[in-house]
């Protein structure tokens, strides 16, 4: 994670380093100079970086590499429900029916907290089937069934908040889920900032099948 010194700018502390102004020399980057003392001045750190910093989290561990040290909270509730009735009409004819219901919460943190990846999932799945099987004779039985099956799940990041646009960050597309949370932000050596590129994630799938 960046100390506190590089924060405000000051890449004094790092040995070896020398920082040029963009701003300056030729288009091909040539003629460059460079900051003095290898201090950004404030008004040269862009808008958006300056509201972004104060929500990462600082070093707690030496160094400028590998400094920052965290258990990552992950979290499932699940719930489920089972259920199978039997009946025999006669010896020859029987006839079973079964449910079952399961709900999943998942949280899946992230070593950035909400301004990371950090999802959470709201899963069930859905299975029932009945099943009629009636002996007509020694040689011949006849059996039918017809079953159920529903997957639904939403994943989303957990930053209820438009931080996109609360950081100054443009939105092409907004529209109710976009604005919500904040943009894949990738940043060299950092650990990832903002919604996974595949979420927020809706899905449902319904499939029934009849054999007999």
């Amino acid at each position: 994670m960046p100390v506190a010194a590089w924060r405000a700018g000051d890449f004094r502390g790092v040995a070896g380093l020398n920082l040029f102004d963009p701003a300056t020399g030729n288009p091909n980057a040539t003629g460059r100079g460079a900051f003095a003392d290898n201090v950004i001045p404030a008004s040269r750190i862009h808008r958006v970086s300056s509201k972004l910093m104060p929500l990462l989290p600082l070093p707690n561990a030496p160094g400028f590499v590998n400094n920052y040290v965290v258990n990552v909270p992950n979290k499932e509730d699940a719930r489920l429900v089972d259920g199978r009735i039997d009946h025999n009409f006669s010896s020859n004819t029987k006839l079973f029916a079964r449910f079952n219901w399961s709900k999943y919460d998942v949280l899946n943190g992230a070593a950035l907290g909400n301004i990371g990846t950090a999802t959470q999932a709201d899963d069930y799945t859905s299975t029932s089937a009945i099943n009629l099987t009636h002996i007509f004779s020694a040689t011949f039985v006849a059996e039918v069934r017809l079953g159920y099956n529903l997957y639904h799940t939403h994943t989303d990041g957990v930053l209820d908040l438009p931080l996109t646009s609360q950081l100054g960050i443009a939105n092409p597309n907004p529209s109710q889920d976009s604005t919500r949370g904040l943009s894949s932000i990738n940043i060299s050596g950092m650990a990832a900032l903002g919604a996974r590129a595949q979420d927020p994630l809706h899905n449902t799938d319904n499939l029934f099948n009849l054999v007999s």
